[in-house]
């Protein structure tokens, strides 16, 4: 379980308070761009050091650990990509990390994806989420991971982060995504984090991203009409 308490960060100009932040499931953190959602999940991480506060993880202080010594995975907004093919990147990562590949290419269905020689964005998203889950971080940390995502992408994207019933930190300035991954959700505003607020959308929101995937229903051209066929 995240702890974050009293936390008061200055960096840029922008001023971050947050009074508590509790996350031991998908807890979403939603704001306007340059809100802070990107501060607050590095200092998190480690790379900014807070003017007070304090974090815990699963009861340790960890708040002025550097970042190799968190135990958190952290996916930034826009992941580097490194030169390997798709299988190459899972095996090296596996050896770095001195752990067996195979479970997390069974939970997240990666065979098809490994065969590739490249991936699309929405596939690189996916792979640099699996080699995250290689280092067995007792948290995630995702900075807005659907940016520059088409829409089947990103709600694949939602759909793995959901089955993967591990504890994160979801940054997004999107409300419909908020309210399709996250458990609770806090919201970043004039500086301040408020929340957590019960996702009581998530069933509604399922149903309309499915009404709304209108590349799936063009396709099989469901209850769609060609306007060809009607001149």
């Amino acid at each position: 379980m995240l702890v974050v308490e009293g936390l008061e960060v200055e960096r840029r100009g922008l001023k971050l308070k947050v009074d508590r932040l509790v996350s031991s499931r998908v807890t979403v953190i939603l704001g306007r761009n340059g809100a802070g959602k990107t501060t607050l999940l590095r200092t998190i991480a480690g790379y900014i050091k807070p003017r007070r506060g304090i974090i815990t993880l699963n009861g340790r202080d960890i708040t002025n650990l550097p970042p190799a010594e968190r135990g958190v995975g952290y996916m930034p907004q826009h992941p580097v990509r490194l030169p390997f093919k798709p299988r190459d990147a899972i095996h090296y990562f596996a050896k770095v990390f001195k752990v067996n590949p195979e479970p997390v290419i069974d939970k997240m269905c990666l065979e098809p994806i490994l065969r590739k020689e490249r991936l699309s964005g929405g596939e690189g998203q996916i792979l640099a989420l699996a080699i995250l889950l290689l280092r067995g971080a007792g948290l995630l940390l995702l900075d807005e991971p659907t940016t520059g995502l088409d829409f089947p992408n990103s709600v694949n994207f939602w759909n793995i982060v959901k089955s993967l019933n591990i504890p994160m930190v979801y940054v997004t300035h999107s409300p419909v995504e908020a309210a399709s991954v996250g458990d609770e959700i806090y919201l970043v505003e004039n500086g301040v984090l408020k929340g957590p607020f019960e996702n009581k959308l998530r069933n509604r929101i399922e149903e309309m991203v499915e009404e709304l995937n209108l590349y799936k229903k063009m396709a099989g051209e469901v209850e769609w009409s060609r306007l060809d066929q009607k001149r």
